[in-house]
């Protein structure tokens, strides 16, 4: 059985839909968890002030620990590592490890297309391993034909751990339509962040 990630809380295909006509409003706090929820990732978006930087972006997973008090199970959030993120405001969305060894960002607000922000995969103790642009997941050809909101292109449909928790598999824009897109399979091996082939 794979291992499974989830984004916004279990989801793991993103809602196309709802967000074509979004407007660019500032990034709230986030919290996304493992399939199992046993781990959540707390986001705290980057804060700017007059165009300079006042509060960088920054993660903290946290293990949820299950404790019976009084006949009742009640959950205890234990923080195991807190890092700045590679994004300058927020993530669009993160995908959690169901043992917690790794965590995923996935797309940047109005980050462009050569931005290492598309994919940034963090390891033991929040240690970046890698971050991908989307000129390292797509061809130019490609990249052109990816559906835009105000705020992020449309690139990303959901990612999953392989059996042995090593590999991640993301679907993503192949072309088409929005009425009718295709979808292709990307692998990244998690623990040197390299793409596999096909």
């Amino acid at each position: 059985m794979s291992k499974c990630f989830a984004i916004c809380g279990g989801l793991l295909v993103l809602a196309v839909g709802p967000i074509l006509g979004d407007t660019l409003t500032p990034p709230t706090q986030a919290v996304y968890s493992s399939s199992d929820n046993t781990h959540l990732f707390l986001v705290q978006p980057g804060v700017f002030e007059d165009s300079k930087q006042t509060r960088p972006c920054s993660g903290t997973l946290f293990r949820i620990d299950r404790e019976k008090v009084a006949g009742f199970v009640s959950p205890r959030y234990v923080p195991v590592w807190t890092t700045i993120l590679e994004n300058a405001l927020s993530p669009i969305g993160a995908l959690v490890a169901d043992d917690g060894s790794f965590v995923i960002t996935v797309n940047d607000y109005s980050a462009n297309t050569d931005e290492k922000t598309a994919v940034v995969i963090y390891g033991s103790q929040g240690k970046k391993i890698a971050a991908l642009a989307l000129a390292d997941i797509f061809t130019p050809e490609a990249i052109a034909t990816i559906p835009e909101t105000t705020s992020s292109l449309l690139w990303f449909f959901g990612g999953n751990l392989d059996s042995k928790g090593s590999v991640l598999e993301l679907t993503v824009w192949g072309g088409g339509t929005l009425g009718k897109p295709t979808f292709r399979k990307v692998r990244i091996n998690l623990e040197t962040g390299q793409m596999l082939a096909d």
